[in-house]
């Protein structure tokens, strides 16, 4: 979303992802999950208290977080067929942030403190669904 978060601020706030949702949306048309819809989202997993939260710097220079979450198969609707179908998922992070500054270096705001709110599931990762019956 254009902000900027250092790897100080990921490093010190990495924490509040432990014991936060995980949520998703159900698009029948695509047999997928949806992108972002707040009013129709459903918690179908969490982070654990003691998930490991682990770093790994990416070929871009850039740090990815990374934790281990659990998903509920008896509530979670059709995530678990879509997961055997897919392998994986790319997932959006949502956050609460307390407090940006102007970056002179990016040129755009710099996030220096937040809070992870939940993690959601988005559909895609090339599956296309076979409409012709």
């Amino acid at each position: 979303h254009n902000l900027y978060v250092s790897e100080e601020t990921l490093l010190a706030t990495s924490s509040t992802i432990l014991e936060k949702p995980i949520v998703w949306v159900y698009d029948p048309t695509t047999h997928d999950a949806k992108s972002h819809d707040p009013d129709k989202e459903i918690i179908c997993g969490f982070i654990t208290q003691y998930s490991p939260i682990e770093f790994k710097k990416m070929e871009d220079g850039r740090t990815m977080m990374s934790v281990i979450g659990k998903l509920w198969t008896r509530y979670s609707g059709k995530m678990m067929e879509i997961f055997s179908r897919d392998r994986t998922k790319a997932v959006s992070v949502e956050m609460e942030v307390f407090e940006t500054v102007d970056n002179t270096e990016f040129s755009i705001p710099e996030i220096t403190s937040f809070c992870y709110q939940c993690i959601t599931v988005l559909g895609g990762n090339g599956y296309t669904s076979n409409t012709d019956g």
